[in-house]
């Protein structure tokens, strides 16, 4: 689950380019960091609204679920383990 979830905010932190670097893309020196259990995604600019949404939409095709709107919370997807924890409580 967490390496589904690690590759999935790769691919959104990669398309969000802009949201965390000021540097033209072609010229940019930055990396995406390393994406670990406890790394901050919204509050490291990794994830922004959209891409909170799109992962939602993510794990739930992904793992056959409706997740409440009452749990779409930055707290909730601000990690990886808070997302694992968030899914536990949906029995995953």
């Amino acid at each position: 689950m967490k390496d589904k979830l690690r590759e999935y905010i790769k691919e959104q932190a990669s398309g969000n380019h802009f949201s965390y670097c000021s540097h033209p893309f072609e010229d940019c020196c930055c990396k995406i960091p390393e994406i670990t259990d406890e790394l901050q995604l919204i509050a490291g600019g990794l994830l922004d609204s959209l891409s909170l949404v799109t992962i939602v939409v993510f794990i739930e095709k992904e793992w056959e679920i409706n997740i409440k709107d009452t749990d779409i919370t930055p707290n909730n997807f601000e990690t990886i383990n808070s997302i694992v924890e968030l899914l536990k409580r949906y029995d995953l």
